[in-house]
């Protein structure tokens, strides 16, 4: 496990079991960085990690918890690059993934194998910017904006929220804004206003209108992808899409503040509901017990014995889709000693 102070910046590089923080007082202002495009390979971390700032460049593992006071950057931007956290990634700061920019059909939601970040656990900053990530977990912050990704859980931004052609399972957020082919894991999400609904701007330079789709009728059909492939899609695939001003309604709520007349004060909610569809209810009630058992299991497995590990890694196999399976069995694996 090298590791070498530069000025202001601490390199490590390689493997290392140890748990990484400020051992004494100057150390707190350092930089932290574990660099995996040495030639020590691929950083292998099976301890957390906490510190001032923090930066994580090329490809690697992290098994333990990552916390930064300030910002936290995760560069994997050369193509074939992937980090994987099998804990949850926090900062005060912005948390920033920067991946390759590659046209949408290359991306995570062209096939999940293309992911250059795989989290399982939450992440948490102020600015929470992902592209080109799978996260099993929520994403929390004040304003958020995630590209080209696929979330297992709810995307929670207290100001505004940015998906671009990306995957999520809820959302909750004062603005919300959806650009480019979407897709919703449960038909769930409320905003303080309507949400925009714009097209996306791929990084091939063309131009993709909004289209959101309900993840649970795609899984009941042929093509079970996880990401919304407009370019792929049958056209018999009508039922799944989830269309502005009739899945979106306006309802008013109860607030925490009370009006000079004593009273609660009203306020206006947006919120996604397909309650009024009429669907196969029995498919969808299947899809959506067996995401909630892989989220279980995926949230549980560090502790189960090894045999109750393989067990659960049977189950998942027998529930999953091969992209759902490709996913969690991905994150799903013990630090080697």
């Amino acid at each position: 496990m090298p590791e070498r102070i530069e000025g202001d910046r601490i390199t490590i590089t390689g493997r290392s079991a140890a748990c990484f923080f400020p051992r004494t007082e100057r150390e707190t202002s350092f930089i932290r960085e574990f660099d995996g495009r040495t030639p020590d390979g691929s950083f292998q971390l099976l301890g957390s990690i906490y510190g001032r700032q923090l930066k994580f460049t090329g490809s690697g593992d992290c098994h333990g918890l990552v916390v930064g006071r300030g910002d936290l950057s995760l560069d994997a931007s050369l193509e074939g690059e992937r980090q994987r956290f099998f804990g949850s990634v926090s900062a005060n700061g912005a948390v920033t993934a920067s991946a390759p920019k590659l046209p949408i059909r290359r991306s995570v939601i062209g096939g999940v194998e293309a992911a250059s970040f795989l989290i399982r656990g939450d992440v948490v900053g102020d600015l929470v910017h992902l592209s080109n990530a799978i996260v099993v977990g929520n994403v929390h912050g004040t304003n958020i904006r995630l590209t080209n990704c696929i979330v297992f859980g709810a995307a929670i931004a207290s100001e505004s929220l940015t998906v671009q052609a990306s995957t999520i399972l809820y959302y909750h957020s004062r603005r919300a804004t959806f650009e480019g082919p979407c897709m919703m894991l449960h038909a769930m999400g409320e905003s303080g206003a309507p949400p925009v609904f714009a097209p996306y701007e791929d990084h091939d330079g063309s131009v993709l209108p909004c289209d959101i789709r309900y993840y649970p009728v795609v899984r009941s059909q042929e093509e079970k992808s996880l990401g919304n492939r407009t370019w792929s899609r049958p056209a018999q695939a009508t039922l799944s899409r989830l269309i502005p001003g009739v899945d979106w309604s306006t309802v008013h709520t109860e607030t925490d503040r009370v009006g000079s007349h004593g009273l609660p004060v009203r306020a206006e909610r947006t919120v996604l509901s397909i309650a009024s569809r009429a669907l196969n209810l029995t498919s969808l009630q299947l899809a959506a017990s067996q995401m909630s058992t892989m989220l279980k299991i995926s949230f549980e497995f560090d502790h189960y014995s090894e045999r109750v590990q393989n067990e659960a890694l049977d189950r998942l196999r027998a529930l999953a889709t091969d992209e759902e399976y490709w996913v969690f069995s991905s994150l799903l694996q013990r630090p080697t000693d």
